[in-house]
């Protein structure tokens, strides 16, 4: 070994070894020393684990994910809803919709009656023409309308009742006629108490 100050120190290879040896066995999370087969040593380092969890980074990607799922119900919801109305919709203006008022108009009147050009859209009902004709004996004879709206509930499209706040007529002209005292049929004063059809209001201009 030279004292000569600058010049690097020299070792023997056993002095090495035995360095090598003491400084695994002072940390030994940096290597290990190991012997081959062949009888040489080296030293065997340690991979070191990274940090697998990650709180905070967990967690926001849960709540991303919470997030996604109640965007993606919402909007399965509001596509289902969508489908609902526009089946409702496309069913209030179907001829068996239509045959099923003039039903339900027939038995709250007792009349035979007609519809012509009825339409519905998501807030109100319209038509063109509603005629009612009663048979003979009935103190009513006929009722004629034109221009009819009404603001009907949400429930009247399922077509199960026709009811809702108010029915306004353009113009109507109603016909009376004597009644037959020995008719078979009882005189029509009104609609029966069990309407499927009813509204707060009726209201005509002319």
């Amino acid at each position: 070994m030279s004292g000569v100050p600058g010049e690097p120190e020299k070792f023997s290879i056993d002095e090495m070894m035995n360095r090598l040896k003491e400084s695994a066995s002072e940390n030994p999370e940096d290597g290990e020393l190991v012997t081959r087969s062949d009888g040489s040593q080296a030293i065997r380092v340690r991979k070191r684990k990274r940090r697998s969890t990650q709180p905070h980074k967990e967690q926001m990607v849960r709540s991303r994910r919470v997030r996604i799922y109640q965007v993606s119900a919402a909007l399965l919801l509001l596509f289902i809803a969508g489908l609902a109305v526009s089946g409702a919709l496309v069913y209030a203006n179907s001829r068996p919709y239509r045959e099923n008022l003039l039903r339900m108009i027939g038995e709250s009147t007792g009349a035979t009656a007609d519809l012509y050009q009825f339409r519905m859209n998501p807030r109100a009902a319209n038509a063109n023409h509603l005629n009612l004709n009663w048979p003979p004996g009935q103190l009513l004879e006929s009722l004629t309308t034109q221009g009819i709206a009404a603001e009907v509930s949400p429930s009247s499209f399922l077509g199960k009742s026709f009811t809702g706040e108010e029915i306004t007529v353009a113009e109507t002209t109603l016909t009376l006629q004597i009644p037959k005292l020995h008719s078979a049929q009882p005189a029509t004063t009104g609609a029966p108490i069990d309407s499927r059809i009813a509204f707060n209001r009726y209201r005509t201009a002319a």
